[in-house]
């Protein structure tokens, strides 16, 4: 965001409407304005305007025309990377206008149909309205933090602004809510500050031991943003993101959120501050422009907001109230209800339902960890989440060519791949069909034997005779899903995995490339072990001498991970290894530091690899001085072994800097008084300009 700033001079006001009939607005599931606040005593509320009613017309203009033209407006003296932070704006000030008292003409629909035509009278100036787009009884909506217990034993924290009592605030609102179920963090409308990025938040760190004293809570969290959210409450939302910590709810935020410097203009008279670098926050992206992304899209209705009901609130709330959701803290799921009639079970249980006469087989921990991670994908298979699928498969059956699936038909390990995911969550998810997703998590049976395990995932009722089997293998990253297929209610668990091993018939060709997958998941499992054995230190490279790395480095490419890759905990993102791909230019195996690895090929996909590490650069000759303090000659200096101009470009290069402002455009606006006193002034003005 950029702005002007006082200096030598104070900074003009611009021109912008400060006066309204007693209402504000926020854009509704429809993309309408909605009354959600109305003045007590204003004109508005004796003029009958209600909250829920929507404003259809401004001064003969439609509504979102006249919110276009406000918007113009606002740009002109503001600066925002996003139209979103805007069109807020413009939902609840759309009606001002620039002269108290002045006449407004309102077209207002109700709940009903019918239409109402008011004309009020802007005689309420600039004042604060409120953020949250319910009133919540004990909230302090223009305080910082604030917090209560809610129903149902959720706990909730409003955080208004980041300031410096952040800290204390979040330690009192944690102990405080430390027994609650699950716990509800509110940042919508936040307007930012500043944070000690260290300690923010190590209330909601599962792995952080630092400052052991303060408050912890580990449970379920979920994250309400909203387009309001702006600046440095955009950063410290985005902790939670990367952590993935919480389930976040609402809609995407302001995505102006960059590193920002004050220049000085020549005169002295004022200053201006603007963005020169785009900020991360805790992501591996910009928050510029794009903002923060919700996890599950919750806008607000016309009906909810006259029911006084805060439809992202109770979204959230509803999420962290199922039965599920105190087991699992990390993963992130939609929040599903139980249809009638549905079995008691809880989601990703081993255990049968009732009256099955299918038993697990396999140790405890195994069908334990086999049942979490069948509960991840499949929870991601229900929302379609395409990203999340990519870490939780195993390569080699999903990174087929075109040529083996038309010899797959369909059928075995190879007939199930990453590109048919929008069409099977698209069948599980058709309106009509028997499938929810409680019973997609309802595993009927689990057999674990050895590396593989097979989960039988029984269809509901009217699901033709079918089930589905989930097979997943062991890996070194733990369990990965092999297959998904459907098999008729005829054919036993174990008969079924017998004909999915022997439908996976591959040609010579393709039995080399499955085999080069595995051998980059063996490299992978060596540099952990290897690691085990050195204190948790990796590799500095492949020379192809110790056993433990399997003895080979020719024909691959090993980037060694940071301290703070491995320390941020298993990621399906970092790249580790991959193969040479002047040697394999059909397409390359792909290593990560997950364990798990997937087939590379096409171009952008390459274009992504990291550039191997470069052999170190001969060193400068070594710096020698004459004499040392003292007059004495000294046998040379030492070399500083530090390249300082290769530094500053490797920063450069890891950051994404301005590097040039290709237009700079400052409107100044005032008004000449023809008086005496106004000429010997507006002289003087311009003497000293």
């Amino acid at each position: 965001h950029a702005h002007l700033r006082p200096a030598a001079a104070k900074a003009p006001s611009p021109p912008v409407p400060g006066w309204d009939p007693g209402f504000a607005c926020l854009v509704d599931d429809r993309g309408k304005p909605v009354v959600y606040h109305v003045d007590r005593g204003g004109p508005a509320e004796k003029a009958g305007v209600k909250v829920g009613m929507t404003v259809t017309g401004v001064n003969g203009k439609p509504a979102e025309q006249a919110m276009t033209d406000f918007m113009s407006s606002q740009s002109r003296y503001w600066g925002y990377s996003s139209r979103r932070y805007l069109r807020y704006h413009a939902a609840r000030f759309f009606a001002r206008q620039m002269t108290q008292g002045a006449k407004v003409r309102v077209v207002l629909e109700g709940l009903d149909g019918k239409t109402q035509k008011l004309e009020l009278a802007s005689v309420l100036g600039v004042r604060y309205l409120p953020r949250l787009p319910v009133p919540i009884p004990g909230i302090r909506d223009s305080g910082e933090v604030s917090w209560k217990m809610l129903s149902g034993n959720i706990g909730y924290i409003y955080v208004r602004r980041i300031r410096n009592e952040l800290i204390q605030r979040l330690d009192q609102a944690v102990g405080e809510l430390k027994g609650a179920k699950g716990l509800i963090i509110d940042v919508r409308g936040n307007s930012g500050g500043g944070f000690d990025a260290r300690r923010a938040h190590r209330n909601f760190a599962l792995d952080d031991p630092a400052e052991p004293d303060r408050a912890r809570f580990k449970g379920r969290i979920a994250l309400l943003i909203d387009a309001r959210c702006i600046s440095a409450g955009e950063g410290w939302a985005s902790w939670f993101i990367a952590k993935r910590r919480a389930r976040v709810f609402g809609t995407a935020t302001a995505g102006a959120s960059g590193r920002k410097t004050t220049y000085t203009l020549r005169n002295d008279l004022y200053k201006v501050t603007f963005p020169v670098k785009a900020y991360r926050g805790f992501l591996d992206r910009p928050i510029e422009r794009r903002g923060l992304e919700p996890d599950v899209v919750v806008r607000h209705s016309a009906r909810h907001i006259a029911a006084g009901r805060d439809t992202v609130l109770h979204a959230a709330r509803q999420y962290l109230l199922m039965p599920d959701a105190a087991s699992d803290t990390r993963t992130t799921t939609r929040p599903a209800t139980r249809p009638a009639g549905a079995s008691a079970v809880r989601p990703g249980s081993l255990q049968a339902p009732e009256g099955a006469s299918a038993q697990p087989a396999g140790k405890p921990a195994d069908r334990a960890a086999v049942g979490a991670a069948a509960k991840r994908f499949l929870r991601a298979l229900w929302d379609g989440n395409k990203a999340a699928i990519r870490g939780l498969v195993v390569g080699p059956p999903l990174g087929v060519t075109e040529e083996d699936l038309s010899k797959a038909k369909g059928r075995g390990p190879l007939g199930w791949t990453l590109e048919r995911l929008p069409t099977l969550t698209n069948e599980l998810r058709r309106p009509g069909t028997p499938w929810s997703q409680q019973a997609l998590l309802s595993f009927r049976e689990v057999v674990v034997k050895g590396r593989i395990a097979a989960i039988r995932i029984e269809g509901p009722k009217g699901y033709d005779k079918r089930y589905l089997l989930l097979i997943l293998q062991r890996h070194p990253a733990g369990w990965r899903v092999l297959d998904l297929n459907t098999w008729s209610t005829d054919v036993s668990l174990t008969e079924a995995v017998r004909k999915v091993g022997r439908t996976a018939k591959y040609s010579p060709a393709t039995a080399r490339y499955l085999e080069r997958g595995r051998e980059i998941t063996s490299l992978v499992a060596s540099f952990y072990r290897y690691a085990k054995g050195k204190n948790g230190r990796w590799p500095d490279r492949l020379d192809g001498k110790s056993p433990d790395l399997g003895g080979a480095a020719a024909g691959y490419v090993y980037i060694k991970p940071s301290a703070e890759q491995l320390k941020a905990g298993l990621s399906g993102k970092v790249v580790v290894i991959y193969e040479l791909p002047a040697k394999w230019p059909e397409g390359v195996w792909v290593g990560f530091l997950d364990g798990h690895a997937t087939f590379w090929s096409h171009k952008r996909q390459l274009s992504q690899l990291p550039k191997p590490p470069r052999k170190p650069a001969t060193p400068p000759a070594p710096l020698r001085a004459s004499t040392q303090p003292g007059g004495e000659r000294s046998g040379g200096a030492k070399p500083l072994g530090i390249d300082a101009a290769a530094l500053v470009r490797k920063v450069r290069q890891d950051e994404e800097w301005i590097h040039e402002v290709k237009s700079f455009y400052v409107r100044l606006e005032g008004v000449w008084t023809r008086t005496p006193d106004g000429i010997a002034e507006g002289r003087a003005d311009l003497k000293k300009r």
